[in-house]
């Protein structure tokens, strides 16, 4: 388990650029949560976005950031300019099969949809509070069966039960 939990505690270096592949979206579970959201760092920064995702008043996160509801969706704060359009964001359509195996299906900006339309559409009200969702952060919330459906997803994340 540890050699699969690396970026949450990876050096931290000025000129990283971020970067990530499906290795290293592990097991949710092992993923430390703030509300219902997940929350890792691929540069070693997860201390200060977890600072940020406990900020009532907001912030922005670090980049290397990666925030997660459920395992079939990921967002990645990447360095400033990356894409003022998602203030940095990319959103990743992932892959679990049900052995464990993960793939990225779609990764990008603004042309990323889900089930509900255009991923960054829905994360966009959330500017005090770096386009993260949460209860509060201006988002719409989520209608109450997907929401149960995201929280089980975790729950049953094929990851966890492949390692």
């Amino acid at each position: 388990m540890l050699l699969s939990l690396w970026f949450l505690s990876a050096p931290v270096h000025a000129d990283d650029a971020v970067s990530v592949t499906a290795e290293d979206l592990t097991c949710l579970q092992d993923w430390p949560s703030v509300g219902r959201t997940r929350y890792a760092s691929v540069t070693g920064r997860l201390e200060e976005a977890l600072e940020v995702a406990r900020d009532p008043e907001g912030g922005v996160y670090p980049p290397g950031t990666v925030v997660v509801l459920q395992p079939t969706e990921a967002m990645v704060k990447h360095q400033p300019g990356w894409s003022e359009a998602t203030h940095d964001w990319e959103y990743l359509k992932v892959k679990v099969g049900r052995k464990g195996q993960v793939s990225i299906a779609e990764r990008g900006a603004e042309e990323v949809k889900n089930i509900a339309g255009f991923c960054h559409a829905c994360h966009a009200p959330a500017v005090t509070h770096d386009h993260v969702c949460m209860a509060g952060h201006g988002c719409d919330p989520l209608p109450g069966f997907i929401l149960k459906m995201a929280l089980k997803s975790v729950d049953k994340d094929p990851r966890c039960v492949a390692r």
